[in-house]
């Protein structure tokens, strides 16, 4: 059955395939073509292809030929909810098989947009030559034609979807000179079962079989497509995402797709429901599904139908996610009748943890808030509510609210949440809900309070102090580590044990909510377990890895979670999780088809007008935050981001992941090579804000740490005109900029002479920042530090290149050992004193850093 999906999401999604020679939607010329492979991926905003192979009779044909030589144009099919005229809306070639100009045979949608995108490189292996494509067209559904023009007339071609079901029931056609491949979409079956009895349509669904589904039951999703996405895989993102390796890495489940006929709600649909509902129970009795992590989401009238479903079947789903749904009753209701509405499906569902998601423009958006505030109403303790703001939506590309699955879909905390949830027997389990309410302080990511909600409140009787839980929650927390680990997680693998003090107990109806002292990052006085010598006990971490809460009251509230591992063998899963501050980034994923792994925090107040009538009339500073080698991956970890975006809520913060920033040929000069992948593409998203009024060109400005703080220095010289201000700290010298040796950690100022690199640096507002103390690494014994003497020698260079005297744009701070045990850096309740390397903590804590970066502007 796979193979059948292949076909359908491939034609259906509008990939063209050659109808076979001769035919009228295919070009006559192409004489020379024996073979053609077309490469598509599916990313957020719709599929795009991103290479063409051409196979010719003779290698000869493609000799001296250049990407010039070709012109690549063609035309996408948008989104329409209208189907052809006369034809079944279930049957899945009501949506792709009737083509023509006039009105009795019109496109599956009426929204056609050409697309003109560059042949950015070629490459030629024997009789095959490969065309990579680049600025594919944004926010589509599928492709639906394209043609190749090439000087060569014999290897020139266009390309018509026209799929037909052949004698074995596939679609497309056998002749075909092209292959298609779209990851993921390839993977989903198309199945088709025909109507019986008195059943209004035939039903027709997608299904994703995990890599390695065996004995064990596994969580199923259950995704319900939007009214202009159906029977085409490559127009729903809202099914692919759940499919993506990246999700099913974590998480593998199967993910069912069926298709809802247009129209006719209450007849054709609701069967399609039913139906849905028996094939999930036959997969729950074959052994394959978990009735306990069975989820439900989609988008727009698929999330109208996540709503519908699981107010119908109540107790069947762990958990909804429904993306800026409608309403379930006729848009031409009373608000009155809407009202009735919510405070019904309020009243089914408050017991669901249910997340909505939609864009605050989105004429939609008033469903979403009606729903979330009767369930809240209601009681619902599990109701989540997100809506996007314009700005947010704007700098991801989104010009319009209702497509909030882009922005959402690309950010792996919705997936974390929904498969965090698990369906509770209030009849014999506990506990029914855990919510960590966290702070991603500069000194390290910590847990503020512990919400535990109960089925029985009689559970709680006897909770009344600190002492029932021990006094203390444990666990281990992620520390300093350079190297990403082997299956690609880019957080350090070294541990630290931490403790967290409880200082109050209270106790609400059937919740009990335990208030903590910040984290320590190791246990008692055991230098061995994590504290630092000279440093006064202080420990700096990442985030917490794991929690452990004893309860010595009631052993039925102990609970043990892990951050990386859901389901816990004795142990229960964190419902919920909320961080201060980073909730407001929107965070993108490559895992999740992002163009790049990046955090972008967004103020108000930039945009005015509708999302579909936009004026960017308030273009706001921007921060490019550039993070150390131990820190990535995780916006937790990232104190001076976060920081940043507390002090300065009216500034952009972007923070990019350097996922590549080793090489793994282990020389410097490739590791620099992949470092400088992602600080282009940052520069490139930048400035597209800018270009569209987001972001004011003359204040964007430039922090980083560590290997963030030599990447500063290497960015700040390539694009010297671009920054209006820098701040490198605890930054050793960038070997491209030091002569002879490579290894910088005892360069001097005279070492510095790599030309224009100071003559850049001293001409533009730069500042450095360092401790004394600080080393290269853990093994240098260079008595001031390996980078305080850098930092020297970059000073002293600076200063030598202006005639002896510091530039005025300059400024230089050096920390003693004094300045780090100073009384007043108490901010989190922890130790004072820390470590000469870890000065972003001073930094961030001390406004008088941020804010001469922010008083610093270009004059353009």
């Amino acid at each position: 059955m796979k193979r059948i999906c292949i076909v359908l999401a491939l034609l259906s999604a509008a990939i063209a395939v050659f109808a076979g020679p001769a035919k009228d939607n295919e070009s006559r010329s192409g004489s020379a073509i024996t073979g053609i492979t077309v490469n598509t991926t599916v990313h957020g905003d719709g599929q795009k292809i991103e290479s063409i192979t051409i196979i010719a009779e003779n290698q000869r044909v493609l000799q001296g030929l250049t990407a010039g030589d070709f012109k690549f144009t063609g035309n996408t099919g948008g989104w329409g909810s209208n189907f052809p005229v006369g034809s079944d809306p279930a049957d899945p070639m009501a949506y792709v098989t009737l083509y023509g100009a006039n009105q009795a045979s019109p496109e599956r949608t009426p929204v056609i947009e050409p697309f003109t995108p560059d042949i950015s490189g070629i490459a030629v292996d024997g009789n095959k030559i490969t065309l990579r494509v680049s600025n594919f067209s944004p926010k589509l559904y599928y492709v639906k034609d394209f043609t190749i023009e090439c000087t060569n007339k014999d290897l020139s071609f266009s390309n018509r979807i026209l799929p037909v079901l052949d004698n074995s029931g596939r679609f497309g056609n056998s002749n075909s000179k092209v292959t298609v491949v779209t990851p993921t979409a390839d993977e989903f079956a198309y199945i088709k079962v025909s109507k019986s009895g008195s059943e209004p349509t035939d039903y027709n669904y997608f299904l994703f079989t995990p890599r390695g589904a065996g004995s064990k039951p596994l969580p199923l999703v259950l995704s319900n497509h939007g009214s202009g996405d159906q029977m085409t895989l490559v127009a729903n993102r809202v099914t692919l995402a759940w499919a993506e390796p990246g999700v099913q890495a974590e998480n593998p489940s199967y993910v069912l797709a069926p298709v809802y006929p247009q129209g006719d709600y209450e007849n054709t649909q609701v069967t399609t429901i039913v139906r849905t509902i028996a094939l999930i129970e036959q997969l729950i009795a074959q052994g394959k599904v978990d009735p306990a992590r069975i989820y439900i989401e989609g988008k727009s009238m698929g999330g109208k139908n996540t709503v519908k479903i699981a107010s119908l079947y109540p107790d069947f789903f762990a958990a909804a996610l429904p993306l800026c749904p409608a309403s379930i009753l006729p848009n031409s209701s009373s608000q009155a009748e809407y009202a009735d509405d919510y405070k019904k499906i309020g009243t089914i569902l408050k017991d669901l943890p249910i997340w909505f998601v939609v864009g605050r423009n989105d004429a939609l958006s008033p469903h979403s808030q009606g729903y979330y505030n009767a369930l809240t109403a209601a009681g619902s303790y599990k109701a989540k509510l997100l809506m996007y703001t314009p700005e947010q939506m704007l700098a991801r590309g989104i010009f319009k609210a209702h497509d909030n699955e882009i922005i959402s879909l690309e950010d792996s905390r919705y997936s974390d949440w929904l498969f965090a949830q698990r369906k509770v027997n209030k009849q014999t389990d506990a506990i029914d809900y855990i919510r960590l309410n966290t702070w991603s302080a500069p000194r390290g990511h910590t847990i503020k309070t512990i919400d535990i909600y109960v089925n029985n409140p009689a559970v709680l009787s006897n909770i009344r102090s600190p002492a029932d839980f021990g006094g203390k929650i444990t666990g281990n927390t992620y520390n300093y580590s350079s190297r990403s680990l082997p299956n690609g997680e880019y957080r350090t693998n070294t541990l630290v044990p931490y403790e967290a003090k409880i200082n109050n107990v209270v106790v609400s109806g059937n919740k009990v909510t335990l208030t903590l002292d910040p984290i320590k990052g190791y246990i008692g006085d055991d230098l061995s377990r994590g504290i630092d010598n000279g440093v006064g006990g202080f420990k700096k971490f990442y985030y917490a890895k794991d929690i452990t809460l004893t309860c010595t009251a009631n052993n039925a509230l102990s609970f043990t979670r892990d951050r990386r591992i859901e389901e816990n063998t004795g142990g229960l899963a964190v419902n919920d999780i909320t961080t201060e501050t980073a909730d407001k980034f929107a965070q993108f994923s490559s895992k999740h088809t992002a163009s790049f792994d990046y955090n972008l925090y967004a103020p108000d107040g930039v945009v005015t007008g509708s999302i579909n009538d936009v004026k960017a009339e308030h273009p706001a500073p921007l921060v490019l935050v550039m993070h150390g080698s131990g820190d990535q991956g995780t916006l937790l970890a990232n104190r001076m981001a976060i920081a940043i975006a507390e002090s300065h809520p009216e500034a952009y913060v972007l923070t990019p992941i350097y996922v590549n920033q080793n090489s793994v040929s282990g020389k410097t000069e490739d590791s620099v090579a992949n470092q400088w992948v992602t600080t282009g593409q940052s520069i490139d998203l930048i400035k597209r804000m800018i270009d569209i009024g987001l972001v004011d060109s003359k204040r964007v400005y430039l922090i980083g740490k560590s290997m963030g703080g030599k990447n500063v220095q290497r960015t700040y010289v390539r694009y010297p005109d671009f920054f209006a201000a820098t701040i490198s700290l605890s930054g050793s010298i960038a070997q491209e900029f030091v002569k002879g040796d490579p290894d910088t950690t005892n360069a001097t100022a005279a070492d510095v002479t790599v030309p224009g690199f100071v003559d850049v640096l001293k001409n533009k507002p730069f500042y450095i920042i360092c401790a004394v103390g600080d080393p290269i690494n853990s093994s240098d014994t260079t008595p001031n530090g390996g980078k305080t003497t850098q930092s020297r020698a970059l000073r002293d260079a600076i200063i030598a290149a202006n005639g002896g005297t510091a530039p005025g744009t300059f400024k230089y701070q050096e920390y003693s050992a004094e300045n780090l045990t100073r009384d007043n850096l108490t901010k989190d309740g922890l130790s004072p004193s820390i470590k000469p390397h870890d000065v972003e903590i001073i930094c961030m804590e001390d406004p008088q850093f941020l804010n001469w970066m922010f008083s610093q502007s270009l004059s353009r």
